[in-house]
């Protein structure tokens, strides 16, 4: 039993150390207890290939927009898995442009039965049809979207395939962007199969193994594009895609009329190991104006201009283009 202390010949009371300690602790007992506890993350699996759907994501029914709306709603950094029944491939044909992303989210194509990055070219079986979306983003990436995945994802005939507008540390991988679920022809997205704009920093389109690349090709402006304010270091990262050809990277399925990647604006960017081919404008383009120069670019170890084994060309109407508007 704690002491309520002693008291001095002068009457003025006085705590031990450990009856101080104790009298802290239990002050402190009911913030400890308001203390916030780690945020579970949660997993929707989308099992239907209509759109929109009923509203509602459950066992019954939980199509790709009721899915995002519902991973938007819960806190935490979620997941959104498929399992549409049937072989596939699945072909969503979109109603509109998908819910921006307003949670960290991972969305995983590779996760439908029988689709595999194992080997390239990949089994792709999820579709994303963007015929309807005429002037909106398929998939769009804002700034609470931070440290978000798409992976295993075919999306074509939209007006931008992928957006990530400030939004940082995200990953693009092993996806096709403006081409049949074969990786045969172009269906290409209108302007551009990823665009990344207004400090949206150490992003990473591709990835150093083959299972991580991207096959972006066919859209209308760019296949990539990114356009920052150049204030700070971006350090977005290009790696190891195919930009603008076939899933085999032995022909070119057009596309890109402002380059195959359009730089604007960015600090220290990297561009690294990608096949960038059979674009109808130059095969990188980094450029910029008086407030906003792309400075700090590494263009390293790239085929641009061939098909995949080097020995054959699959032009584009032109190879680096440096420069600057205004």
């Amino acid at each position: 039993m704690m002491r309520s202390g002693t008291t001095d010949g002068h009457g003025v009371r006085r705590w031990s150390a450990v009856q101080l300690f104790l009298m802290i602790c239990v002050a402190l007992a009911p913030l400890l207890l308001m203390t916030p506890q780690a945020v579970q993350a949660a997993t929707f699996t989308v099992n239907s290939s209509a759109d929109p759907g009923d509203g509602t994501c459950d066992g019954t029914e939980c199509t790709l927009r009721e899915a995002i709306t519902a991973a938007n709603a819960t806190a935490g950094a979620d997941t959104i898995t498929f399992a549409i029944p049937g072989a596939g491939p699945h072909e969503i044909v979109l109603a509109g442009g998908l819910p921006a992303v307003s949670e960290t989210l991972t969305i995983d194509g590779l996760t439908q039965a029988g689709a595999s990055c194992a080997t390239w070219p990949p089994t792709l079986l999820i579709e994303l049809n963007g015929t309807n979306v005429v002037a909106d983003d398929v998939l769009d990436f804002g700034f609470s979207a931070a440290g978000s995945t798409v992976r295993g994802l075919v999306i074509n005939r939209a007006f931008n395939a992928i957006q990530l507008a400030n939004s940082s540390n995200n990953v693009i991988e092993c996806n096709f962007l403006g081409t049949s679920v074969d990786g045969n022809t172009a269906l290409g997205n209108a302007l551009a199969g990823v665009y990344i704009q207004q400090d949206s920093n150490n992003n990473r389109i591709g990835g150093p193994n083959a299972s991580q690349r991207n096959l972006i090709a066919g859209n209308g402006d760019e296949q990539i594009s990114i356009n920052n304010f150049g204030s700070t270091p971006d350090n977005n990262l290009i790696e190891n895609n195919y930009i603008g050809t076939n899933a085999a990277g032995s022909a070119g399925l057009g596309g890109g009329v402002f380059g195959g990647i359009y730089l604007f604006g960015n600090v220290d960017t990297t561009i690294r190991n990608n096949l960038i081919a059979g674009n109808t404008s130059n095969g990188i383009s980094v450029t910029g104006d008086a407030t906003r120069n792309s400075t700090g670019t590494l263009i390293q170890g790239n085929r641009i201009g061939t098909a995949i084994g080097g020995t054959s060309a699959v032009a584009n109407a032109g190879g680096i283009a440096l420069g600057a508007f205004g």
